[in-house]
């Protein structure tokens, strides 16, 4: 999504948002300054395609002839509602443009263009968007991350100790390929194989997670152990949230550390790979769960997680970001160690 915060805004102001033209750049061209007037007023360039697009239903139709209400989300506001548009060097600002109402012209009316913009106004407020000659907005794209050489988790060669281990963690090789698409990967990282598990960003491949196998971990030519798990170094880790795809279709979403703990909680869950979420990923966390409820379960036997988890939460909630965020702490551990049914039973005496 191109705007989250926008689209956030525009949630909690009109309740439901359809998305169109789905991550698509606004195109802008130059044009040719042929009269003074356009000179004066600085407008040499035109737009050819507003990009993506926010719909609502329109909330003045009603008061448009012939006064009926708009059930079809009529009224279309561009990414860049209320942004600066940088464009060949030049800042150009279109003000409260671009939104239209395709039923009724409603925009055309000035006092509601003045109501509309009064509504999202801190939407878009200190928002700058850089276009490029090739009309790219976003320059910080993820890098393409090979996924390493695998077999299925389920292939008569995964050797016993792999099955063991995966009884002691409450989960199957069917369950985890299945519904997580969970491999056992060879990776550069570890010796051994490890379970690799694909990361999915709305509905793309962007990278991996390794977890090493068993208790006994691997160590560095200096000694020191190495991590229980691993994402390619290449990898934005803090652009990405585990599940996030399937979790946005729940409430309450919930919102745990690791993808073991998200597989415990069931399609609902979604991991940060971390105690503490990104700027960006609270971005995300805001278009997903903004105007619902997100359960925060923060690591137990970790103070630092559980007081990142409280601190976190009350100014998510006081920023306008998120509407009601709830830290569910567990008698002990992480969700990791508990049964999904038990899981669920502390969620909802949380809420």
């Amino acid at each position: 999504m191109k705007n989250d915060l926008l689209y956030n805004q525009l949630r909690s102001v009109f309740g439901n948002v359809l998305v169109a033209s789905k991550d698509s750049s606004i195109v802008i061209e130059g044009g040719v300054c042929t009269s003074v007037s356009t000179k004066l007023n600085k407008k040499p360039y035109a737009i050819r395609s507003y990009g993506e697009q926010y719909r609502v239903n329109c909330p003045f139709c009603v008061t448009m002839p012939p006064y009926t209400p708009d059930t079809g989300h009529h009224l279309w506001i561009s990414y860049v509602y209320n942004t600066d548009i940088v464009y060949n060097g030049e800042v150009i600002n279109f003000g409260w443009a671009p939104a239209k109402c395709y039923r009724r012209d409603c925009l055309s009316k000035l006092s509601n263009k003045k109501e509309l913009f009064t509504l999202i106004q801190q939407a878009g407020k200190n928002q700058t968007i850089t276009i490029s000659d090739e009309d790219t907005v976003d320059k910080n794209e993820i890098p393409e991350i090979p996924f390493p050489p695998y077999i299925a988790l389920t292939d008569s060669a995964v050797p016993a100790y792999v099955h063991e281990y995966l009884e002691k963690r409450g989960v199957t090789a069917a369950e985890l390929q299945k519904d997580w698409g969970a491999v056992l990967g060879f990776t550069d990282f570890y010796k051994n194989p490890a379970l690799v598990f694909p990361i999915y960003q709305r509905n793309a491949y962007v990278s991996w997670q390794a977890r090493y196998i068993g208790d006994n971990i691997e160590t560095f030519k200096d000694g020191t152990p190495k991590p229980k798990y691993y994402i390619p170094k290449n990898s934005k880790k803090s652009w990405m949230l585990y599940n996030m795809d399937r979790a946005k279709y729940h409430s309450p979403g919930v919102l745990v550390e690791g993808i073991f703990d998200c597989i415990k909680v069931g399609e609902a869950g979604v991991a940060m790979f971390g105690k503490k979420p990104s700027e960006y990923q609270c971005r995300i966390l805001s278009s997903l769960f903004g105007n619902s409820t997100l359960v925060w379960i923060p690591d137990e036997n970790d103070p630092d997680s559980v007081l990142t988890a409280t601190q976190t939460a009350e100014q998510l909630m006081r920023s306008k970001l998120m509407r009601d965020v709830r830290v569910v702490r567990l008698p002990y551990g992480d969700p990791g160690t508990f049964k999904r049914s038990e899981l669920w039973e502390i969620i909802k005496s949380g809420l």
